[in-house]
């Protein structure tokens, strides 16, 4: 009772009762297989993320069984072919299905799963699961004192927006502009503002601009 909540509890069933999925933390294993658990050790954004992952392992659960239909094995046979080495290597099958989605049927024969299933199965999880995305934010500033600064200013925002397919500039207030880069992995929205960076500070510096960019 006093790992439930802290205070005096007058009705369990408000915070536990049979059905309803919780997050707890494990205090201890006893010999005998009991486990000794606590619900007010866990923090709010450790259970949202908790809650979140068991979400997903259920959808990607779901997944790998219709993948089963396709390979003519049920959900049993499709852990045996990949689902308990993915949890082994993965920690879960979301997790597997998101290696998948960046390396293709080689995150899946490198479990040893023969060419033909890891064809299927690579095929499906990446029509499925959407490629993630991530995003580098930060603000640009760009000032030019000559005559001509705003003509300076309008060119080199515009080989920095051609850069990269992904490239959002926004003015927020002169000499301020509002930069958002999205890509598939933060390494190579990295590369994508070092160039633009690169290519907009070459164009600055023969005209007279002063530029910087400050990362959110």
């Amino acid at each position: 009772i006093s790992e439930i909540a802290p205070g005096r509890i007058r009705n369990i069933r408000d915070y536990v009762k049979e059905g309803k999925t919780i997050v707890c933390k494990v205090l201890r294993v006893h010999e005998k297989g009991h486990i000794d658990l606590s619900l007010r050790r866990v923090g709010t954004s450790f259970k949202i993320q908790k809650l979140t992952e068991y979400k997903q392992e259920e959808k990607a659960e779901k997944l790998l069984e219709l993948i089963g239909k396709e390979l003519k094995k049920d959900l049993a046979g499709m852990y045996t072919l990949v689902g308990e080495q993915a949890r082994e290597h993965y920690g879960g099958l979301f997790p597997f299905f998101q290696e998948i989605v960046a390396r293709g049927v080689r995150a899946v024969t490198d479990l040893g799963v023969g060419n033909t299933d890891a064809e299927v199965i690579a095929t499906t999880v990446t029509e499925k699961i959407p490629q993630p995305e991530i995003a580098v934010e930060g603000k640009l500033t760009l000032f030019c004192p000559e005559p001509d600064g705003v003509v300076h200013i309008r060119e080199g925002l515009r080989l920095a927006q051609q850069t990269g397919e992904h490239i959002l500039i926004q003015y927020v207030s002169a000499p301020h502009y509002a930069v958002r880069i999205t890509a598939t992995d933060y390494q190579e929205a990295e590369t994508v503002l070092q160039k633009m960076m690169h290519e907009i500070e070459q164009y600055s510096s023969q005209h007279g601009c002063v530029v910087s960019f400050e990362k959110k």
